[in-house]
């Protein structure tokens, strides 16, 4: 993806539910929250 430019990147991410190609994207519905993680980097 680095030799795209910003435009074409953007392209891919317009609309969250189809892919850039007109794909619908997958997507699994939340049932149950069992673990929360926090990505706090390096302490």
């Amino acid at each position: 993806m680095k030799d795209m430019n910003f435009l074409e990147m953007q392209k891919k991410f317009i609309n969250p539910d189809v892919t850039a190609n007109g794909d619908q994207r997958a997507s699994v519905p939340l049932m149950k929250a069992t673990t929360l993680w926090f990505n706090t980097g390096t302490l």
